[in-house]
Formats: C-alpha cells, structure tokens, sequence
C-alpha cells in the first residue's frame, strides 16, 4: 500500500509517499530494520528479534515496516488475538519524526484491524513525572486513542492500557497475552 503524507515539519508541505510491506529477511532495509528496533526500545522492553520472526511464522503476530522513498522510515508490530490486537511495538525512524509519520502509521493500523481494537500499553503516566511518558501518552491520544483507566504490573514496570474504538477491560487484554506467551505469563503481568 503506497500513500502521500505531507511533510508537516516544514511550511513548504513536501510530500512524502510511504509504503507498508510485510517483514521480510529479503528487505535490502532488514538491517536497518533491526536496528531500528534495537535502539528505539530499551533492553528493559525489547523481545529477542528473533521472537518476533517466530511470532510472524507462527501468524500470532504481523510485523510491518513502513518506508519512504525507499528510506526505512518506521515499524509497527503487532500481536494478532482475540477480541483485540495489541500493537506491540511501534517506532519512527529519527529522520521521519515530526512529520506525521507515527500519525499515519496509526491511521493505517486502525484501518487495516478495523474489525477490532488496538491496544497498546505504555509506562503509566498517574504519578510519574517523566516528560517523556507524558509524551507519548498525549501523541496516543491525539490519534484517537483512548485510556482505559487500567494500570497493571507487565514484567516489574508499571503500565496502563490505551486502545483505540472503545476501553478495554484487563481481562480481555490478559486473554490476547496469555494465548501469545502461555499460561507462564501470569507470573510477569497482574493487575495493580
């Protein structure tokens, strides 16, 4: 799928044409990928890449990489489930930050999912401080996210829950979570 964005950085409103493609070992951008994904999240938070491959076989997960005039300009990964998916990971390349593109990137994501929310968990903001987790809660909102009044405890860091369509419940988010990791991950996620 191939689509213009305008560049909202500049005032001269260049476009730029973004195009979404599966995953692929063959992407000549695949190094570049996985360096994306190394150094947007923290180890704290990061899969083994490897996983996600797994995950994409398996087709409990899409993996999509979204490019612009053959630059690698983000990522989005997603854990398919029942009701929901949960949007894993999403990254923008720091060259295509602050020009719409994690916009257009959730704009296409709840297009392509439409049938079902979106959820994504992000570091609580109740009681934090950091400007970055402000942040990045506010960009979800913007784009039409919602928060779900829900905290929960994922791996020893304290998140909450945000999804687009509706609120969701932690039942139906521990449902996706427990069929993509086993009956193991109720040792590393409970509600608080």
């Amino acid at each position: 799928m191939k689509q213009k964005i305008s560049d909202q950085k500049t005032d001269n409103k260049n476009e730029l044409e973004l195009e979404v493609a599966s995953l692929s070992r063959n992407d000549p951008l695949y190094p570049e990928i996985r360096q994306l994904y190394h150094d947007s999240f923290p180890d704290s938070e990061r899969k083994p890449f490897e996983m996600i491959e797994k995950g994409v076989e398996q087709g409990i997960m899409e993996a999509w990489t979204i490019s612009a005039d053959g630059r690698l300009a983000g990522l989005a990964y997603v854990i398919l489930g029942e009701p929901l998916n949960v949007l894993d990971y999403l990254a923008v390349h720091p060259s295509m930050r602050n020009h719409g593109t994690g916009a257009w990137i959730l704009a296409w994501l709840d297009e392509h999912y439409g049938d079902k929310p979106i959820i994504v968990e992000i570091e609580t903001t109740r009681d934090n401080e950091d400007e970055i987790a402000h942040r990045r809660k506010n960009f979800y909102l913007r784009n039409h996210f919602h928060d779900c009044g829900c905290d929960f405890n994922l791996f020893g860091v304290r998140m909450e829950l945000m999804s687009t369509d509706h609120p969701v419940t932690f039942e139906e988010y521990y449902q996706v979570m427990n069929a993509y990791f086993g009956k193991e991950i109720g040792h590393y996620i409970h509600r608080l």
